[in-house]
């Protein structure tokens, strides 16, 4: 069981009820270490797209602010890695959307992934989201060896850019990987833990 201190000063005790934070771990290929903070739900796929479709960047910290101690605490020492955007979609919206969910944590950052395509993992069908591991590529890899790494995203769906960008970082020899995603979609064959 998790105890943390919840910060809720950036949002109404009504509005922070109706967010459920299930805090689920799970596994990629049985050895890197996952944690979802939240079921990907209707509220939390409307909040997402105020950020991501509305540009609404106001929005960003309520996500994990009421969490940042516990994170921070839980991953002392590591490097954020966000997964990357398209750089042109960043640019329309004016931010990165990962960058301003997780910016409540105080972890060092490096964005060393990048997007050199367009392609989008939600308008793909299931068969073609191998094709992403040919939109992704490292920069400054060297930055990473011996170092913890904490790869984060805002929904996580059938894990294939998750298991692209790890299979990317891997190549420099960490000291280790884990996975912090905002959201995972339930499927109904999902064993997590």
């Amino acid at each position: 069981m998790r105890t943390f201190i919840v910060d809720k000063s950036l949002i109404c005790d009504d509005c922070f009820s109706l967010f459920n934070p299930v805090f689920s771990d799970f596994k990629i290929d049985k050895s890197i270490k996952c944690l979802s903070i939240y079921k990907y739900d209707d509220l939390i796929k409307e909040k997402l797209f105020l950020l991501k479709g509305c540009y609404d960047i106001e929005i960003a910290p309520v996500f994990i602010t009421a969490f940042s101690h516990y994170l921070n605490a839980k991953y002392r020492g590591y490097i954020m890695v966000p997964v990357p955007s398209y750089l042109k979609h960043d640019e329309a919206r004016g931010f990165n959307h990962v960058l301003e969910i997780f910016k409540p944590l105080k972890l060092e950052l490096k964005s060393l992934l990048v997007k050199v395509s367009p392609i989008k993992q939600s308008d793909q069908p299931l068969h073609k989201r191998h094709l992403i591991s040919d939109s992704i590529i490292i920069e400054d890899g060297a930055y990473i060896k011996n170092r913890k790494v904490l790869i984060i995203d805002d929904v996580y769906t059938t894990g294939m850019t998750i298991k692209t960008c790890i299979n990317l970082i891997k190549k420099f020899n960490p000291k280790a990987i884990q996975v912090l995603v905002l959201s995972k979609v339930e499927h109904k064959e999902d064993t997590s833990l």
